[in-house]
């Protein structure tokens, strides 16, 4: 029988990667073991990390496109940094146009399937660029979900919502925008995300009795703030 753990994808590990690799690479370097040419051109290798790791963590269309356009723009960097190909950021700013244009539709589209609900979605996704959203979930089988806030601001209520199973993971993402989330009373919070430049906090209440559940909020705040509170 194999019972070996199975190691999952999170910011902290894919953080910790780079930081070895960059390591390793300045240590060569400084011990003229191996000469780079430029060390620190290796950079955009963080940018593709977390790309991967957003792609892999999404569970909508938003989540996949923020993981393919920043995989997309570490990539590019690298291959602009050692002269493969010429590459200016600069010529990306279409891409402002690109993603608010998408994220417009797919808020459109999402507001079109829930005229007529049928029944509570159990999980929330949610996209907020260079604007602000709020978003309520009264799930009785709350199953977790993603938020992403990119230069504007994410509000989710969960205070009317239960879980069935004792955990539920919420992944977020803001980039010079912000997040709030609410949650119970009855529930505990685990927050294991990771502030770069910015603030991650949880200022949450114990449970007056037996925890009606975990909520694991995950993910990277990078010059902006993921706030937890009751």
């Amino acid at each position: 029988m194999n019972d070996a753990k199975k190691i999952k994808p999170t910011p902290q590990l894919l953080l910790g990667i780079a930081a070895l690799i960059l390591g390793v690479i300045l240590l060569l370097e400084n011990l003229d073991i191996f000469r780079f040419s430029v060390p620190f051109a290796y950079w955009p290798v963080a940018l593709i990390l977390f790309g991967v790791y957003k792609f892999a963590q999404a569970r909508q269309l938003p989540g996949y496109f923020l993981g393919f356009t920043f995989a997309s723009i570490g990539i590019l960097l690298l291959m602009d940094n050692f002269r493969i190909i010429n590459f200016d950021l600069g010529h990306l700013w279409p891409l402002l146009l690109i993603f608010g244009g998408g994220a417009i539709v797919w808020q459109a589209l999402a507001r079109e399937e829930n005229v007529h609900p049928t029944e509570a979605r159990n999980t929330v996704s949610a996209l907020a660029f260079m604007s602000g959203i709020e978003r309520t979930c009264n799930s009785m089988d709350f199953d977790g979900g993603e938020l992403s806030a990119v230069m504007g601001g994410c509000e989710l209520d969960l205070r009317r919502a239960a879980m069935k199973n004792p955990r539920a993971t919420l992944n977020t993402f803001a980039f010079w925008g912000g997040i709030e989330i609410k949650v119970p009373e009855t529930w505990v919070v685990e927050s294991r995300g990771i502030p770069f430049l910015g603030g991650f906090s949880d200022t949450t209440q114990a449970p007056p009795g037996p925890p009606e559940g975990t909520l694991v909020v995950r993910g990277l705040a990078i010059m902006g703030a993921v706030e937890i509170r009751n």
